[in-house]
């Protein structure tokens, strides 16, 4: 019997370097990649859309896309290797914060509505503070932990807990926590080379050659505005620091995980 291919599915969570991610399963699979999008900031695709998509792109090896919040074991006759990326809570919201000024005006209503109409004029710490608001305005909560909120959408079937619940998902870390045990594998933005190095050992199990020619980090802004008000003593800061406080603790737990996968891979376990 012939051996069926797995395919690699990315579960992009927005800010955490999903670009560069997608540009290395493109540059190394090519057409057999598929980057899926929609402007639906809360869509989710089902078993039988990627069944669907397979159905019709049977040769694919590789799938990133910003609904693929439900990896399941298989899809048909495939096996899945389900991946994707954390990162520190609080540079995703100032990453989420930098990308929202500078791309607000080519937005859809439906996500800009969670945002002041003067976004592109405001500096970070005056639109931390605005965006924060509304949120707390709309959904009783000064919670964002947005990595958490990924993994249990409002359409999640079993969510163990409805607690901060949003338009964008609840908050519940167990849920979060409970989907991404079962991915393949977790990478840390902060660790990108160490991740992506160790990615490529895992997928070596499978038979996959991920080839990486250049340093992994598209789409990186750098700007010089100053952070200093992002401290415990101003109270803007305070609350952008305590703003994720699920996604800390999920970041925290599978950044030991990350850690743990990455001693065995330089002691040669992969």
């Amino acid at each position: 019997m012939q051996n069926v291919q797995p395919i690699i599915v990315h579960a992009h969570i927005p800010k955490t370097a999903g670009t560069s991610v997608n540009e290395l399963l493109q540059s190394n699979f090519g057409d057999d990649h598929l980057s899926h999008w929609t402007s639906d900031p809360v869509a989710c695709l089902s078993l039988a859309d990627f069944q669907e998509i397979l159905d019709q792109r049977p040769t694919l090896r590789s799938i990133s896309s910003h609904r693929a919040r439900f990896i399941w074991p298989q899809i048909g006759d495939r096996t899945t290797l389900p991946i994707t990326f954390l990162r520190d809570p609080t540079c995703q919201f100032l990453s989420l914060l930098r990308f929202t000024r500078r791309e607000f005006n080519t937005m859809p209503d439906e996500v800009k509505k969670w945002w002041p109409t003067n976004t592109p004029e405001l500096g970070l710490r005056d639109l931390a503070d605005s965006y924060l608001r509304n949120v707390t305005r709309d959904t009783g909560s000064d919670q964002l932990c947005q990595q958490t909120r990924f993994f249990c959408p409002l359409n999640y079937s079993e969510p163990l807990f409805s607690c901060g619940s949003t338009e964008y998902g609840h908050n519940s870390f167990w849920t979060a926590s409970g989907a991404l045990e079962r991915f393949f594998f977790i990478g840390l933005v902060e660790e990108m080379e160490a991740s992506v190095q160790l990615l490529r050992a895992k997928l070596k199990r499978y038979g996959i050659e991920l080839i990486v020619s250049a340093p992994i980090w598209a789409n990186r802004t750098l700007e010089s505005e100053s952070l200093d008000w992002l401290n415990e003593d101003d109270p803007i800061g305070r609350r952008v620091l305590s703003a994720n406080r699920n996604d800390e603790r999920l970041y925290r737990r599978f950044a030991e995980r990350f850690q743990n996968e990455l001693s065995y891979s330089l002691s040669g376990w992969y």
